[in-house]
């Protein structure tokens, strides 16, 4: 048998005089570009996880030798295994078998103990926070294991305080979040502060896991929490920031559907996650760049996110263009036509949406813009180059079997073409235009007399009754309610 396994009470009261840290495994660097190193290693080490934990029966079959070996031969020790085959063992230890018993009972406590320890003593110290990592953030781990991990691994804190911080993040992991989860505005860092972590360590890369998967565990968000945890949010990657908006938004709108959500959401875009020059409502904002993060999981939650957020948008196009008019021409009933086709912002089969003003009504619109926020709008801008007062604006809604084509000024009346209507299409490619009368879209008849056409929509008597009957008889109905 192994000699070290003699040596087990030693062990377990690890009076050692030696400990290793990452000043030991790259001992011509400083701390701070090792650190770099480590953490490279440690997301190559994540990567491979989906592969390393589906290796054949035939290769858990020749590790189990492996191990066998090292326990029994004294002459054998760590360096018989490759760091590849010791991240494998660790990874598949539950379906490895010593003795008849699983690796990870309690029966091979102590084989456990000289194995952890063994690579803890030796050149192999660059895979134990992944060993330390995969066992403490069990959600329900073995005590034992825990306490053991702790044990072995909990003799690099003299020299390393981003090693310990870790350890005591993860063995603190369900103290630390009931803490967390139970304060309202409190920052993360605050309360990690007084379980005694490192203020250091809270602010490297590494950390920024932890943060995280603690940050998607959370269903409800105010403004003043992010506010509180803005510092932690930017110190995050671009990647990750945009995880966290997109989880946000897919939580905030899981159960509600409502204009408080949209209000929230816009307050945040531009308070914790603005992206100056970016554009959220088109889907190459949401490709994530890093490779970690090109999952399955992670895609439909963006391809989720992108989703909301064009709605969102839609709705807020639809609410700045009828109400600042209004407020600029005091007429109530502009208002009574944005509560209204807001219900349509996310319908599945709206398409675009244009609007057509000249620069006066376009300065009203914009006024309250951020730049980024008016980047957007001039997407869905058509500039009417005359600026007679006769001149109405213009919105223009496009499902995909009706374009509706609303005049904002009283006296005018909507208009409903079909979706391949030859001029309106040719309007809504143009940038601009000289005035609206060039564009002889008039339709005489009111729609309402046949459904399937096209024709007029009056704002009179049960003008939004009617409009909705209008709609839903060509499959168009709200995505959401006020």
């Amino acid at each position: 048998m192994n000699t070290d396994i003699q040596s087990y009470s030693a062990l377990m009261s690890l009076n050692r005089t030696t400990t290793n840290t990452l000043n030991d495994i790259w001992p011509d660097e400083p701390l701070e570009k090792s650190w770099k190193e480590f953490i490279k290693y440690l997301d190559s080490f994540n990567n491979k996880y989906d592969i390393i934990e589906n290796i054949s029966e035939k290769k858990i079959f020749d590790l189990q030798k492996l191990l066998k070996t090292f326990f029994e031969n004294p002459k054998s020790n760590i360096n018989i295994f490759t760091k590849q085959n010791l991240i494998k063992i660790i990874a598949n230890i539950h379906r490895i078998k010593i003795n008849n018993s699983p690796f990870d009972s309690e029966k091979n406590e102590k084989k456990l103990l000289v194995f952890f320890d063994s690579i803890n003593k030796h050149d192999y110290s660059t895979i134990a926070v992944p060993i330390m990592r995969y066992y403490l953030s069990y959600e329900d781990p073995k005590k034992f294991i825990q306490q053991l991990v702790f044990k072995v691994f909990s003799t690099l804190k003299k020299k390393d305080p981003f090693y310990i911080s870790d350890l005591q993040l993860y063995t603190n992991r369900k103290y630390t979040e009931g803490k967390i989860n139970s304060v309202k505005a409190e920052t993360l860092y605050a309360v990690l502060q007084k379980i005694g972590i490192s203020s250091t360590y809270i602010y490297t890369r590494y950390f920024n896991s932890f943060f995280l998967s603690w940050f998607l565990s959370l269903n409800n968000f105010t403004l003043e929490f992010l506010k509180a945890n803005k510092k932690l949010i930017d110190n995050s990657t671009n990647d990750e920031k945009i995880i966290f908006f997109a989880h946000v938004i897919i939580k905030s709108y899981a159960n509600n559907f409502s204009l408080k959500n949209d209000d929230f959401i816009r307050t945040i875009d531009k308070e914790i996650f603005p992206t100056p020059n970016k554009d959220k409502t088109e889907k190459t904002f949401w490709n994530l760049a890093d490779s970690k993060y090109k999952t399955i999981k992670y895609n439909e939650m963006m391809n989720s996110a992108h989703k909301y957020y064009q709605s969102i948008f839609n709705r807020f196009i639809i609410t700045q263009f009828y109400d600042s008019l209004t407020q600029v021409a005091g007429d109530k009933r502009g208002k009574e036509r944005a509560e209204f086709w807001r219900k349509y912002g996310n319908s599945k089969q709206m398409s675009d949406i244009k609007f057509v003003v000249n620069s006066i009504q376009k300065n009203i619109i914009f006024e309250d813009l951020t730049e980024e926020y008016k980047t957007i709008f001039l997407k869905h801008c058509i500039n009417n180059k005359s600026t007679s007062k006769y001149e109405a604006p213009i919105f223009i809604i496009i499902f995909y079997t009706k374009i509706l084509v609303d005049y904002f000024q009283t006296g005018h009346s909507g208009q409903v073409f079909n979706s391949d209507n030859k001029k309106i299409k040719s309007l809504l490619v143009k940038k601009s235009i000289e005035n609206t009368k060039t564009l002889n879209i008039y339709r005489e008849g009111s729609v309402f007399n046949n459904l399937s056409g096209e024709g007029r929509i009056t704002h009179i008597g049960r003008w939004r009754r009617n409009t909705i009957r209008l709609l839903s008889y060509n499959n168009i109905f709200p995505g959401s309610k006020k």
